[in-house]
């Protein structure tokens, strides 16, 4: 091996490892960055009817923090409905005409969390199970 292929070599496991350092930073900022909306929205406008769990999440296919939602209720066993941006009609315009700019939106009892946090959202969950039994 040549002194300028072990350089490339070198060079492409450096990038590798700031890549993933760069993309776990990203997943753990994005998890801690959830916020929980003003009151000024209208939280009715995003319950769904016949949603016995109580909780809808907004979500699309592509957000690593949905995705990382998800996971984390259904490890739970906790029920929620679904609703993937990308998939159903208007709910992108829905979002910007109410300036939410993050995903995941989750409303959770009357209340609504952008973002994903969960100890915000062990918090709401608590509310949740207080108020269902």
């Amino acid at each position: 091996m040549s002194v300028k292929q072990f350089t490339m070599y070198i060079l492409i496991a450096i990038s590798s490892v700031l890549v993933t350092h760069l993309f776990l930073n990203f997943i753990h900022n994005d998890q801690q960055g959830a916020t929980v909306l003003p009151s000024t929205i209208n939280v009715k406008d995003w319950e769904l009817p016949n949603n016995d769990s109580g909780i809808v999440i907004y979500t699309a296919s592509w957000c690593s923090a949905c995705s990382a939602l998800k996971s984390y209720l259904n490890e739970r066993d906790i029920k929620y409905a679904n609703v993937d941006i990308e998939k159903v009609a208007g709910i992108k315009d829905k979002l910007n005409t109410n300036n939410l700019k993050k995903i995941p939106l989750i409303v959770i009892n009357g209340t609504m969390i952008e973002g994903f946090d969960i100890k915000l959202l062990e918090d709401k969950l608590n509310l949740v199970s207080t108020n269902f039994n």
